[in-house]
């Protein structure tokens, strides 16, 4: 974790610093956007070829993260019996 601003921002890097992931909280009226932010730092010259690939992927990747978090966002609250609101 580089960052981390309660209810705002929470950012991380892989341990090399390959990539770095951000993640965005911003009010918008009675909703939330959450951004979700990729940065490739470095990319070995042998996988340069391949970079528009895994940008691609990364993208695929992060969309299905943010529907995740979104999913577990908007779920019901448990009650304190551990059982949602049916």
């Amino acid at each position: 974790v580089t960052v981390l601003e309660e209810l705002t921002r929470l950012e991380f890097a892989e341990s090399t610093d390959l990539f770095r992931i951000g993640y965005r909280l911003d009010p918008v009226g009675e909703q939330t956007r959450l951004t979700f932010t990729f940065e490739l730092t470095r990319i070995d010259f042998f996988m340069r070829p391949f970079e528009k690939l895994i940008r691609i992927a990364i993208q695929d990747g992060a969309g299905r993260v943010v529907r995740n978090i979104k999913g577990l966002v908007e779920r019901e609250p448990a009650q304190p019996n551990g059982v949602a609101n049916a």
